[in-house]
């Protein structure tokens, strides 16, 4: 009788460690593990100009980097410009630049916008999208333009 309890403890314990092989070794194919954040050499790297506030009096100008091309798309009105990170249909704002004027930075309530120029009848500012709604597949590239943001910043020309 003692001979068949320990049988029967010896197969649970297989059973268990053959259940908990196959939970962590089955491949996982729905899941996707986002890839790490690349580190760029900025020196190799190409850019081109872009304008924004075309229809405004007072444009600006920045270096995207070429390596963008293909997930990114602006979309510029009056006094706002958007910069998309798009991947397939989808796309998720990335970086937003508006211009007002005093009394409307004094009236702002979305502290978020950070100015990047400021003079005597016209502020020119930033703020920066929170990547909210972003897939996994979609964070590592979105993360390595958002590494790039800083040298957009600095690069900019007013017109």
């Amino acid at each position: 009788m003692k001979i068949k309890k320990i049988k029967i403890v010896i197969l649970g314990f297989v059973i268990l460690a053959v259940g908990a092989a196959i939970i962590l070794f089955w491949p996982k194919d729905n899941v996707k593990e986002p890839a790490p954040v690349a580190v760029r050499d900025v020196a190799d790297r190409s850019y081109v100009r872009l304008s924004l506030f075309n229809t405004m009096s007072n444009k600006i100008s920045l270096e995207i980097p070429e390596d963008w091309e293909g997930s990114y798309r602006v979309k510029d009105s009056g006094n706002l410009a958007r910069i998309f990170f798009i991947d397939g249909r989808d796309g998720w704002e990335l970086l937003s630049f508006k211009q007002f004027s005093q009394g409307e930075w004094a009236s702002n309530q979305d502290k978020n916008w950070q100015k990047i120029r400021d003079d005597n009848e016209l502020i020119i500012a930033y703020k920066l999208s929170t990547g909210e709604g972003l897939g996994l597949d979609q964070v590592s590239t979105y993360n390595n333009m958002l590494f790039d943001i800083q040298g957009l910043l600095e690069s900019i020309k007013i017109r």
